[in-house]
């Protein structure tokens, strides 16, 4: 903690010591306090957690953290390929696996997701909100397939734990994920259904990532 606070500290100096005293609005203030809070380790970037510390409306931290992303580089895209993926264990399959209710803790997230979405002119069964998106299996998959840096299903498959490779799911991929298939394809093969994506890409984009 003494070290978390030291380099708020250093951070909020260096800060009230580069502008004019008295030319950042109140609001630049507050940006900058939250900012340092949350780079410094003392504060999770998470609505929740924001609202609870500083004693705001939950409407507030959301706006506050979404002004902080909009300040910060677009998140890339398989950073937010890798974040959606790990968010997956936290989602609940609904209506009969038609599509997944994934939580949205990041804001830089969301605004991924806003723009990509709005690229893809994904259908009303994809829907994004402000503490969760709604995707359908499909629109899961296009989302990884118009990501760059995003190795394609046959590659993915080649890197899977040895201990995931006898699954259901990895031997009916192995005998159908040919080179050249993409994302959309290669999940429709296994089913296309929430369920299956939920068991599916968590594990291929670890494996990516080790």
């Amino acid at each position: 903690m003494q070290r978390e606070l030291e380099n708020f500290g250093r951070e909020i100096w260096e800060r009230l010591t580069t502008y004019p005293l008295g030319s950042q609005t109140k609001r630049e203030l507050e940006l900058a306090l939250l900012g340092a809070a949350v780079r410094s380790g003392l504060l999770l970037p998470r609505p929740e957690v924001v609202a609870s510390v500083c004693n705001i409306s939950l409407t507030r931290a959301h706006g506050y953290l979404t002004e902080l992303a909009l300040r910060q580089p677009p998140l890339a895209d398989l950073e937010a390929i890798k974040q959606l993926a790990e968010s997956l264990a936290e989602a609940e399959v609904v209506s009969d696996g038609a599509y997944l209710s994934i939580p949205l803790h990041d804001a830089a997230l969301r605004i991924w997701l806003e723009r990509k979405m709005a690229h893809l002119y994904l259908n009303a069964g994809d829907i994004l909100r402000r503490d969760h998106v709604k995707l359908t299996p499909a629109g899961m998959a296009k989302l990884i397939g118009v990501s760059e840096d995003i190795i394609p299903p046959y590659d993915a498959l080649k890197k899977l734990p040895k201990d995931f490779r006898t699954t259901e799911w990895a031997r009916a991929a192995k005998k159908s994920w040919k080179k050249g298939i993409g994302w959309v394809d290669a999940m429709s093969v296994l089913g296309n259904t929430a369920t299956v994506v939920q068991a599916v890409i968590p594990v291929l984009f670890r494996s990516i990532s080790a």
